[in-house]
């Protein structure tokens, strides 16, 4: 079993090299981060999964927990799993079964883990139906 996650992370600004203690959240990775002294728009650097793993004295929780971050979406009536590993997301079918495939869907290492419902939501939005008018992120 894990240790409990520190939720405790000292952000300092590239920018202008303020520190600010800020509480992670458990189960998300916080791909954006405004500085509260310059207010630059912190993201994280090319293979990491948020701001914290970049910038902050502590990793992420996920991270901590040898974890990935992950998020569950209804895609238009197919069920997919899409999560961030080794600095790139990965998107699987999700079966009824419970297994996972690999699918080769590209996800920009840009894409933040708020934007997924949105992202695939325009790449798929020609498949929607009335019953199923947009993508829909599961629990």
């Amino acid at each position: 079993m894990h240790p409990p996650a520190i939720l405790q992370s000292a952000l300092t600004c590239p920018q202008c090299a303020f520190v600010a203690t800020e509480t992670m959240p458990t189960d998300a990775c916080l791909f954006f981060y405004e500085c509260t002294n310059c207010h630059v728009l912190l993201r994280p650097k090319a293979g990491d999964c948020c701001v914290f793993c970049s910038y902050g004295s502590v990793k992420c929780p996920p991270i901590q927990l040898a974890r990935s971050c992950s998020v569950k979406l209804d895609v238009f009536g197919k069920r997919m799993l899409v999560e961030w590993h080794d600095g790139a997301w990965r998107t699987y079918l999700l079966g009824s079964d419970g297994k996972r495939s690999l699918v080769n869907i590209p996800v920009p290492a840009t894409i933040s883990e708020a934007e997924l419902v949105q992202y695939f939501d325009d790449i798929y939005h020609e498949v929607a139906t009335p019953q199923r008018p947009a993508v829909v992120r599961l629990p």
